[in-house]
C-alpha cells in the first residue's frame, strides 16, 4: 500500500474514526475500477 492511500491518513482527511472499516470499502472500490481488465478497451 502506498503512503498516499494509507487508510489512517485517508480516515483523518475524511474525518472518519481512525479504525473505521468504511475507508477500506472506498479503497477497494477504487482498486476494482483501476484493475478492471476492460478499462482501456475503448468501447
Amino acid at each position: 500500500m502506498t503512503p498516499t492511500r494509507a487508510p489512517g491518513l485517508i480516515a483523518k482527511r475524511g474525518r472518519w474514526a481512525p479504525a473505521t472499516p468504511a475507508v477500506l470499502c472506498y479503497i477497494r472500490a477504487v482498486d476494482r475500477r483501476r484493475d478492471n481488465a476492460m478499462r482501456n478497451v475503448g468501447l
